[in-house]
């Protein structure tokens, strides 16, 4: 903001280039009686104190007057509010008509305390939860969660407990605070299993799970319970219309499984520890033997069998070249056609040969 100091001035700070001048806020105040270029021209006619307004700025004002009605935060907004939850009952100025509101309107900051914090400090559970219904059915739901939150013990073992519980749950839902949501949900569906929302919050608790499963290459444990959420909930309510939409989520996170077993057992291939990278593609063929990525991990099994033959000491080459050839026939059995079996079969040749065993050429071979 521009601070206009004048020569012969000692005390300084005027907010205006003018000595009788007011700064314009249209986004806190509204301007609702200057509609037109009379009404403001007026201002310079009044006898207590005459406000004169340029005409080129009386034009401006015209122009920007319009396009601030209903938007501004005080005078539209706050007073709209206030007199919507009946703070207020006249169109006046905000701190006579109601107390507990305080507006500095002369620097334009304020603190606004209005009837949301009362509430909070009131003991009237029955208002609170009449309130907190209110603010979930207008989708405000963080005042809705807070509220939740302070009469939740209060309505325990009452015809409304499961409502406020639930809702509690859904109000952090809505948040996108999955954690604690879920953990709403879930506390709700072992709490009260003869609700009516019994059957959605048992399946909200394993949503809830699933939308916090990270990507494959991160710790899996949520994924895990998520799964194991989805399949209670398929236990709990076999005849459910939810049962696609479970099964497309279970099997986009065994899914999610499979691949971050497949990058486990990779990594140690790619670090070149073979004798790691062996035992953890096994277990991961072991775990998932329907894996996508079936081919690619028998290959590399080839592949780690051979350089760890060919790495180790005299004695004990030839029981791993064994282990080559045997891990490249499981592989040419299964995939004969495939795109990794030139490279397979040179390691199964070099191992053969190491052992002085008859090489068997195929017409593949023969072709390349």
């Amino acid at each position: 903001m521009t601070i206009f100091i004048r020569d012969d001035e000692l005390l300084v700070g005027n907010e205006t280039s003018k000595n009788l001048g007011e700064k314009l806020t249209f986004e806190l105040h509204s301007f609702k009686g200057f509609t037109d270029k009379e009404s403001l021209k007026e201002l310079g006619e009044r006898k207590l104190q005459p406000f004169r307004i340029k005409d080129d700025e009386i034009e401006d004002l015209i122009e920007l007057i319009p396009f601030w009605r209903g938007k501004s935060l005080y005078g539209d907004i706050i007073y709209k509010r206030m007199r919507d939850e009946r703070l207020i009952t006249r169109d006046d100025n905000t701190a006579a008509s109601a107390p507990n509101i305080a507006v500095m309107t002369g620097t334009n900051e304020g603190h606004i305390c209005a009837g949301y914090e009362k509430l909070l400090k009131s003991r009237d559970y029955k208002l609170k939860y009449e309130k907190a219904m209110e603010y979930y059915a207008e989708e405000e739901y963080v005042r809705a969660a807070t509220l939740f939150d302070q009469i939740a013990l209060v309505f325990r073992g009452t015809d409304q407990a499961d409502t406020v519980y639930y809702l509690q749950a859904m109000s952090y839902f809505n948040q996108n605070d999955y954690i604690l949501s879920g953990h709403y949900f879930r506390t709700f569906a072992r709490t009260y299993g003869g609700s009516l929302y019994a059957e959605e919050a048992e399946f909200m608790g394993a949503y809830c799970y699933y939308l916090t499963s990270p990507r494959p290459e991160l710790d899996q444990t949520n994924t895990v319970q998520a799964i194991q959420a989805f399949q209670l909930y398929l236990i709990k309510y076999p005849d459910s219309k939810r049962h696609e939409e479970v099964q497309k989520y279970f099997n986009e996170l065994r899914d999610k499984l499979v691949e971050k077993s497949y990058l486990s057992a990779k990594l140690y291939y790619d670090l070149s520890d073979y004798k790691a990278s062996i035992v953890a593609l096994n277990n991961s063929l072991l775990r998932y033997p329907e894996s996508k990525y079936r081919e690619e991990i028998m290959f590399m099994l080839v592949k780690s069998s051979f350089m760890l033959a060919d790495r180790s000491i005299l004695s004990k080459k030839k029981e791993r070249f064994q282990d080559t050839i045997d891990e490249f026939y499981s592989f040419a059995a299964e995939f004969p056609e495939s795109k990794f079996m030139k490279e397979a079969r040179r390691y199964y040749r070099l191992s053969a040969r190491y052992l002085g065993e008859e090489v068997l050429e195929t017409q593949n071979d023969e072709e390349s």
